[in-house]
């Protein structure tokens, strides 16, 4: 069903809200709408988002048809792009090394499925490197940005996804993915590499990452599981929280369907 979706950055220098049409079905939880938003409206790297229906924040984990929604309904996507939210997340890529915008911004992309500049034209930024430039804790030599004195910066507390009970830190971990399709055993996923090598943030959770390896290989189908071992992750739990750790193998487990197809088209 199509549905319309006004995206709200709760940023107070963010310009006006912007609505969008968007395909929906109501078994879809509200998580799966909000993530698919996410990804239209090129708003990942931002962990402060929720979806709106009337004004009430639905809940994650349940589904469209628990409230009703229906063709035609109106949701609100809301979202808060804060420079002290990429500041963090430029501050982990960067770590004691110094590297060119560049290789910074590939990295970004790579880490956090969109692009610096796009997550920068939230802020209202044009460019990377003017970004950098504007903030006290990045220094250039050269052509390569570093964290001034080598200090990583400290997450501001008001940032919901990072909380101080969860680990934090980039992780390494071996993906493989699986395709199933009903009526046919599971097909691995075949890559020019054995592994394939990711690196993701502790506290994420198993719903954002999922999302990550789901655009880093491309896959459509918003039914996945992440496995590790013979074990189902929780899509609520962070990764530290559900048992990953460095190094860890993972199987992301894609369920794909003619329908799911057809609504990405």
């Amino acid at each position: 069903m199509k549905i319309q979706v006004v995206v709200t950055n709760s940023n107070k220098a963010a310009a006006n809200p912007q609505t969008i049409d968007a395909t929906v079905g109501p078994t879809d939880t509200v998580l799966n709408v909000q993530e698919h938003i996410a990804s239209i409206t090129k708003t990942f790297s931002f962990p402060d988002q929720k979806i709106l229906l009337k004004g009430q924040v639905l809940p994650s984990t349940q589904r469209l048809s628990d409230f009703g929604v229906k063709e035609g309904d109106v949701l609100e996507f809301q979202f808060e792009a804060s420079e002290q939210t990429v500041i963090k997340q430029f501050s982990d890529l960067i770590g004691q090394k110094a590297m060119s915008p560049m290789e910074l911004s590939l990295m970004y992309s790579y880490r956090y499925a969109v692009s610096a500049e796009d997550a920068l034209k939230a802020l209202g930024y044009d460019q990377l490197r003017s970004f950098l430039q504007s903030q006290k804790c990045f220094i250039f030599q050269g052509e390569c940005v570093k964290l001034a004195n080598d200090k990583t910066v400290q997450p501001p507390s008001n940032l919901p996804a990072i909380k101080e009970d969860k680990a934090h830190g980039i992780i390494e971990v071996n993906v493989a993915v699986e395709v199933h399709v009903a009526g046919r055993s599971p097909d691995l996923l075949e890559r020019e590499d054995e592994e394939m090598l990711m690196r993701l943030e502790a506290s994420d959770t198993v719903a954002r990452a999922k999302e990550i390896i789901a655009a880093s290989e491309q896959m459509p189908f918003p039914h996945r599981d992440l496995l590790l071992g013979k074990t189902k992750l929780e899509d609520d739990l962070s990764l530290a929280e559900a048992g990953v750790k460095n190094g860890s193998d993972l199987v992301m487990a894609v369920h794909a369907s003619e329908r799911d197809l057809a609504s990405q088209l």
